[in-house]
């Protein structure tokens, strides 16, 4: 302690407020006139009027220095054997904390330091009564302890659930940590049904979705690129022939060719957005698929996986069968796709497959899944293999197959390009939906969540004081 007369200035002043008739911080007031001028239209205002007030709101606004000065005093007055001072600080420390925790609550941080201070200075007027010999006094604040370290035990016990599940599965993957945390900071958390955060949990899905669809479309971009450049392998005779075997397709080949990579991802959207077997009712961090070299990756993630497989596997098909049909006369079309079509159904298969044996918690279906997926995997790389180490009797064919395969896999990556507005509208429909991810001056916080908390756990640190 460096300069008691500081401290006595302090507790004196403090004794001055006792009897003023209300404590209010203002902060709550300030909340509420500042929420109707902040942008909500859209995600990202949102979160930019979220960030503005967690950044400009300053809690708690009660002097921290205050409650330490009423802790220390009471230990000098135990060291000094000062009783009648012990006991008008007790006076004192117990108006104090009437009032400031009388004040509006609405954000959480206030009430843990309300209580944290309340058992600072409990824990040292108590050891300073029992020193004094004070046995009523002591009986008193420690009886105040007891209950509210029996009000932290009692929270720690309680379950969070929504519909009878984690509350962590069900919740956003931003908010599966914290919104537990607030739960608990309360014995009577509010109730939330799986209508109050789907919509938060979907815009993560149409979130990753994007990333995923934009992953997708630079893949089939390389791919086209790739194949572009594989005519450099063969002579120049092989690619002069190869453009004229190219020159043989029809419109309706052509057709058929700049249609073929855009199916996987419609059957994809289907799957996802039509049945469960896209994760849907869980977030996308409940849903990781644990892998032997990396860590984990979201069932989403996998699942586009497939459909990029299908995407490069079916223009390879379709190209085979076209080019067949108008140049069966020089060879094409001999070759049967027997395996090629197996390793497009494999790939099709894993998607919901994997699906089913993730959200299900199946690990047999999940091995079944990942055998799903080396099938396609392995034909691509055979097919890979094969172009690079084939002899100069199979180029013109390989060499065709390429050029023809450039136009559908571009195709495929336009589609995919033109389709990612859907997923912004797609967010913004979530948004707008979404109960959890408003600010509302009748729950000035940062969340409604958060307000509700902060009322219910301020009730029980007041009642656990005797207060209420």
């Amino acid at each position: 302690m460096i300069d008691e007369s500081k401290i006595d200035r302090a507790l004196a002043i403090l004794r001055g407020s006792n009897d003023l008739p209300d404590h209010e911080s203002y902060e709550i007031q300030l909340m509420r006139e500042r929420i109707p001028l902040l942008p909500q239209k859209n995600p990202s205002g949102y979160h930019s009027a979220v960030s503005y007030l967690a950044m400009t709101t300053s809690v708690p606004s009660f002097s921290r220095a205050l409650p330490n000065a009423i802790a220390a005093k009471a230990w000098l007055f135990g060291e000094r054997g000062d009783a009648g001072g012990l006991l008008a600080l007790k006076a004192d420390a117990d108006a104090y904390l009437r009032n400031i925790s009388r004040s509006e609550p609405g954000f959480l941080i206030q009430d843990l330091i309300i209580e944290s201070w309340a058992k600072s200075i409990l824990n040292n007027l108590t050891a300073s009564a029992k020193k004094l010999g004070l046995v009523a006094e002591a009986a008193e604040t420690q009886r105040k302890l007891d209950h509210l370290d029996k009000l932290t035990t009692d929270r720690e016990a309680v379950m969070f659930e929504i519909d009878g599940k984690d509350a962590r599965q069900k919740l956003s993957a931003l908010k599966r940590y914290s919104m537990p945390y607030l739960a608990k900071r309360t014995l009577h958390p509010p109730v939330l049904r799986d209508s109050d955060v789907k919509p938060g949990r979907m815009t993560e899905h149409e979130i990753l979705a994007q990333l995923c669809t934009y992953a997708t479309w630079a893949l089939l971009g390389i791919a086209s690129g790739l194949a572009a450049l594989y005519r450099l392998r063969s002579p120049r005779l092989v690619r002069s022939l190869a453009a004229r075997m190219e020159l043989l397709l029809r419109p309706a080949d052509w057709a058929w060719l700049f249609v073929a990579g855009i199916p996987p991802f419609i059957y994809l959207m289907l799957i996802t957005r039509f049945t469960d077997l896209g994760g849907s009712e869980l977030n996308i961090l409940s849903l990781s698929i644990d892998l032997p070299y990396y860590d984990s990756l979201p069932l989403p993630m996998a699942q586009f996986v497939g459909m990029l497989l299908m995407a490069l596997i079916l223009p390879v098909l379709v190209a085979r069968w076209r080019i067949g049909k108008r140049a069966a006369f020089f060879g094409f079309g001999k070759t049967r796709s027997w395996a090629g079509w197996l390793a497009l159904v494999s790939a099709a298969a894993f998607i919901p497959v994997l699906g089913w044996a993730v959200t299900t918690g199946s690990d047999t279906g999940l091995k079944i899944a990942w055998a799903l997926f080396v099938i396609p995997l392995g034909w691509i790389l055979a097919v890979v293999i094969r172009a690079m180490t084939t002899g100069m009797g199979h180029l013109l064919h390989l060499n065709t197959i390429s050029r023809i395969l450039v136009p559908s896999y571009l195709a495929a990556a336009v589609v995919l390009l033109l389709a990612t507005p859907y997923f912004k509208w797609a967010r913004q429909h979530w948004f707008e939906q979404d109960p959890m991810a408003r600010l509302d001056v009748n729950y000035p916080s940062l969340t409604k969540f958060e307000y509700e908390i902060s009322v219910a756990a301020r009730k029980e640190v007041r009642e656990a004081l005797g207060y209420e």
